[in-house]
């Protein structure tokens, strides 16, 4: 009985003391301090081990997550490069008279506040994203000469149009709204009221050599029985841009409107600028029988000559000193203008405008590739030349196309219904501008009868020569609506539908957006705008599709825009005069292909439903079509 009495205590002993009752029993246990811990340790050896293992498996886990971050930031692939663009490389443009646009009055002549009331359509309808003022200097419509165009004053706003406080206002709202401002300025001439014209060192005196004007007449003014140069209007006199004094003053000009927050300039009629006076033209471009001795032969002498590269040139360094001074790059670009002459086989002269890359001119040249007749006013040797189409741009502009302005209209060529050179100019290299009302793909009939109940309310813009060799349909009123209550309250009778229906205008704004009107030329503009933003159109590389056994369908015009690293897309555009569908395979750009826009629409091939198969079979259906597909 004794020994298991000791035994029993032997045993008691092998355990941790019990815990002896206190008064103090419910109260917190203090934390356990360092001496606790290390007797802890030496009295139960498994929760050293478990404390060490929980020790080196956070270590082992936050190295192994340390190397596997590395890892992925090393074998990850990296985001493809963007290259920063410029606003108008970017964005599109919507290039408009602001007297022919919306009348915020009711005088029915357009003018700056109707033009902020029109931001809604140019933003969100359009989706353009900056704006290009046509001319509205002072003398542009408000002038004893009954012309359209002239300038007495290159620092005010003509009254007929608004005023200054009126300009600053919409530059603001449109800065507001994301929208940059562009103004165009015509530095070839000055009206023969402007004061400059009293100032004989501003001008150019009449060559010695016979030159013609633009109209045919001889290219002289008389002013205080003094003879000077004058090869546009006959109320025009042009300026000698070769003058130190003349530039300087003009530099004062850029610097004003760029002081009022404008993002850049267009300088207009630019092919004009400086004339050579030793040289004497001898090319023939035009068929004979033409009556404007301006089309006899090529005047070689008076367009596209180095003075004027010379002249931009000094108009691009004051652009790009400001530009440095507020941070915000600001935008030169150049119009030749009206000169006759459209575009040939050989390079652009335009292009010219650009300057080389160590001394650079414009940023930015319209090109009239897509324009009616390619720009001819006249019929000329070849008439293949007036027939605009992606061959002929690819083959003219090499390297220089993304620096081209896209137009399918301008204030000197007229509107057309021209699709496909539509859907081009937003789908090529190159920055699209839409001149008010092109973008609804109707054409103006030609006509020299000027409107005298709305704008331009009788009077003429230059050149008003002939049915094909005028700008006036470059002028009307903006189709909005049959009766064009949205140009101008003022109007109430049938002054607008009259006017509609005397130039043959087929279309109108609210018929283009009419719900259950189906496919229109303005509702593709809005698919296309979208889709620009895709990178592989945005910078993109321009190749043609030419697989192998590939075998061209006359007047079928099928490339390829590709940027690295981004999915390409294939545009197939089709005239009218393709009669018969045909299989096209598209494998030799990518496996399978989603498409983005078919206009018209086809029964058998939706927008944005990939195609299973790796051919297509297109067809125009005796109508224009535009396709484009994306890689997927």
């Amino acid at each position: 009985m004794n020994g298991d009495l000791e035994n029993s205590a032997e045993e008691h002993a092998c355990f941790l003391p019990s815990i002896k009752p206190t008064e103090k029993r419910d109260e917190i246990q203090p934390l356990l301090t360092r001496n606790d811990l290390i007797l802890l340790d030496s009295r139960e050896p498994n929760w050293k081990r478990a404390r060490w293992s929980l020790f080196v498996f956070f270590w082992i886990v936050w190295l192994g997550l340390l190397a596997a971050a590395i890892l992925i930031i090393i074998f990850t692939p990296r985001c493809p490069p963007r290259p920063n663009l410029e606003f108008w490389q970017s964005k599109v443009g919507y290039w408009v008279d602001p007297f022919a646009f919306k009348d915020s009055g009711k005088d029915k002549i357009g003018d700056i506040r109707g033009l902020i009331d029109s931001l809604s359509y140019i933003k969100d309808t359009i989706g353009a994203g900056y704006v290009v003022l046509g001319s509205i200097v002072y003398g542009h419509y408000t002038n004893s000469r009954g012309e359209l165009g002239l300038t007495e004053n290159f620092t005010d706003v003509d009254p007929a149009v608004g005023s200054m406080d009126d300009l600053r206002t919409m530059i603001r709202v449109f800065h507001k709204n994301g929208l940059e401002v562009v103004v165009t300025l015509d530095f070839n001439s000055v009206s023969i009221d402007h004061p400059w014209t009293k100032e004989v060192l501003f001008l150019n005196a009449a060559t010695p050599n016979r030159m013609f004007s633009r109209d045919g007449r001889d290219a002289v003014h008389v002013v205080n029985r003094s003879a000077y140069y004058s090869v546009t209007s006959a109320n025009k006199i042009d300026l000698n841009l070769q003058s130190n004094e003349v530039i300087q003053r003009l530099l004062e000009v850029v610097k004003f409107w760029l002081a009022e927050g404008v993002d850049g300039i267009l300088l207009s009629d630019a092919a004009f600028f400086v004339e050579e006076k030793d040289e004497e033209s001898s090319i023939e471009l035009t068929k004979s029988g033409n009556t404007n001795k301006w089309f006899e032969k090529y005047p070689s002498a008076q367009l596209f000559r180095n003075g004027s590269v010379n002249f931009i040139r000094s108009i691009r360094k004051t652009i790009d000193e400001v530009s440095r001074l507020t941070t915000r790059n600001r935008l030169l670009a150049v119009d030749a203008g009206d000169y006759g002459y459209g575009l040939a086989e050989g390079p652009d002269e335009s292009v010219k405008f650009l300057g080389l890359q160590e001394n650079p001119a414009a940023h930015l040249v319209i090109s009239k590739q897509f324009v009616k007749n390619r720009g001819w006013k006249t019929v000329p040797v070849k008439e293949s030349w007036m027939v605009g189409c992606v061959k002929s741009y690819g083959k003219m502009y090499g390297n220089d196309k993304p620096n081209l302005g896209l137009v399918t209209s301008s204030p000197s060529d007229q509107r057309h219904n021209n699709v496909l050179a539509l859907a081009a100019i937003f789908l090529l290299p190159g920055s699209p501008i839409l001149y008010y009302g092109s973008e609804l793909a109707t054409a103006f009939k030609s006509s020299q009868s000027v409107p005298r109940n709305l704008f331009p309310m009788g009077r003429t813009s230059f050149p008003n020569l002939s049915e094909t060799d005028n700008t006036l349909t470059c002028h009307l009123p903006m189709p909005w609506s049959r009766y064009g209550l949205e140009f101008s309250t003022g109007i109430n009778d049938a002054t607008f539908s009259d006017y509609l229906q005397s130039f043959t205008v087929g279309e109108t704004v609210e018929s283009a957006l009419s719900v259950g009107r189906g496919p229109t030329p303005l509702k593709l503009v809005q698919k296309l705008v979208a889709l620009r933003k895709a990178p592989s159109i945005l910078w993109g590389d321009f190749e043609w599709f030419n697989p192998p056994f590939f075998t061209e369908t006359n007047g079928v015009e099928i490339f390829v825009r590709r940027a690295n690293k981004f999915s390409p897309f294939i545009v197939a555009l089709l005239p009218a005069s393709v009669n018969d569908g045909f299989v096209q395979d598209l494998s030799s750009v990518c496996a399978s292909v989603t498409p983005r826009v078919v206009y018209p629409p086809k029964t058998h091939m939706s927008e944005g439903i990939q195609v299973k198969s790796k051919s297509v079979y297109l067809s125009s259906d005796s109508s224009p079509s535009v396709y484009v597909f994306e890689c997927n």
